[in-house]
């Protein structure tokens, strides 16, 4: 008995030879990619354990964070698979994660219900947010079309993911720009859970990235550095 449909197992093909070019087309932001992962992972290790005493704002962040953790490689595998449209919905949802973090942070959520300020953002992320929403609500039907487009003519949509270099590059660099931003989320938060330790020090690694991201272009381009 197969492990997989046959659709899957095509589908599945089709994706890792994307990501083979993905890889191939994006090496510096692979290089920042496995930093920021890096730096993430040692920042775990290092809360691995109670902190002497813990704050409501401080618990909602741990939680918050732990999830966006868990799926640090799901966005990154969607977007090198090709997958751009479900990428666009994880993505979205790291916008509003870190939102909530930050808010949570600098007191400013009384409200849980309440959507999270995609303002709160650093690095001028927030513009991102609109676009991402478009496509996760079916709005941006002629973005849509692209992720889809066949080189058979119009009418002829392709069900099998493409590489698309423009969207393989925005999207991967603004997760990374998403995780780079859940570092510093981390670090302040250690920095409150542990007040008489010696943090981690992750500037090194942090302005690594952030070259890397300048070099891309990718603040120009998508978001500009601030």
């Amino acid at each position: 008995m197969n492990a997989y449909s046959n659709l899957a197992n095509i589908l599945r093909d089709t994706a890792k030879q994307i990501r083979n070019r993905s890889k191939k087309e994006n090496q510096d932001l692979w290089t920042a990619y496995c930093t920021v992962g890096t730096i993430i992972h040692a920042l775990v290790e290092f809360g691995s354990r109670e902190p002497e005493d813990i704050s409501d704002s401080c618990s909602h962040r741990v939680s918050l964070t732990a999830n966006m953790v868990q799926s640090f490689y799901v966005a990154e595998d969607l977007i090198s698979s090709g997958a751009y449209w479900s990428a666009s919905a994880v993505l979205r949802q790291h916008m509003e994660t870190l939102s909530r973090i930050i808010e949570y942070r600098k007191g400013k959520n009384n409200v849980d219900k309440k959507p999270p300020n995609v303002k709160n953002l650093p690095f001028n992320m927030a513009p991102n947010y609109g676009r991402l929403s478009e496509l996760c609500h079916t709005s941006g039907g002629e973005v849509l079309g692209n992720f889809s487009a066949c080189e058979a003519g119009e009418g002829i949509a392709t069900a099998m993911p493409k590489f698309r270099k423009e969207w393989s590059k925005s999207f991967f660099s603004l997760h990374i720009a998403h995780m780079l931003s859940l570092a510093l989320e981390i670090w302040f938060l250690q920095d409150e859970l542990y007040p008489n330790d010696d943090l981690l020090n992750i500037d090194d690694g942090l302005l690594e990235v952030t070259d890397l991201l300048v070099k891309t272009g990718f603040w120009k381009e998508l978001n500009g550095k601030s």
